[in-house]
Formats: C-alpha cells, structure tokens, sequence
C-alpha cells in the first residue's frame, strides 16, 4: 500500500520523542544543570526538523 505523500520527517520525529522521553525520565528536574537544557534543546531542534521536513515534502507535493 503506497500512499500519495511520503512523510520523510516522521521517522526523525519519533526519534527525537525517544530521545526526548529518555532523556526527561532520567534527569532530576531539582538539579538542572545548563548543559541539559542545552541537551533538551537541541533535541527540540530535532524534532523542529522533522516537522520542516514533512512541512517542505507536502508543499512539494502540491506544486507538482
């Protein structure tokens, strides 16, 4: 079953709410230190792109 748009950005999404979910679970949010919110960041950044990259395959889509 092919569908008519490939979402090439959902795969980074869900890595990035692994990452994100592994990462919130271990960490003790009374001694947060500036290196994890950098951390947690960069992983929202991540997951930013992921949204980019369905964003940009969809507008693709509709000009062709």
């Amino acid at each position: 079953m092919e569908t008519k748009t490939k979402k090439p950005g959902t795969t980074i999404i869900l890595m990035g709410s692994v990452i994100m979910t592994v990462i919130l679970t271990q960490m003790d949010l009374d001694k947060m230190k500036p290196a994890k919110i950098g951390l947690l960041c960069c992983v929202a950044l991540f997951i930013g792109c992921g949204f980019y990259a369905n964003y940009a395959a969809r507008k693709k889509v509709g000009k062709q």
